[in-house]
């Protein structure tokens, strides 16, 4: 079940998948659906190649979801 108070986070915080969906109160499954279905956008790190989620990203999937 994803949070219910807007999350409180900087827009140009980087978070990791992990940090994200803890943020989201969901699990890091369901981030992975979310991703795959194009609802919420990730970005690739250009010094280690990770995926990383910006906090306003993250604020704009918690207001389309809820």
């Amino acid at each position: 079940m994803m949070v219910n108070d807007k999350p409180k986070i900087g827009d140009t915080s980087k978070f990791s998948s992990k940090e994200a969906s803890e943020i989201l109160g969901i699990s890091r499954r369901s981030l992975i659906n979310y991703v795959n279905d194009n609802r919420i956008k990730f970005h690739i790190s250009r010094i280690n190649g990770r995926k990383y989620f910006k906090g306003i990203d993250i604020k704009m999937f918690w207001e389309s979801a809820i």
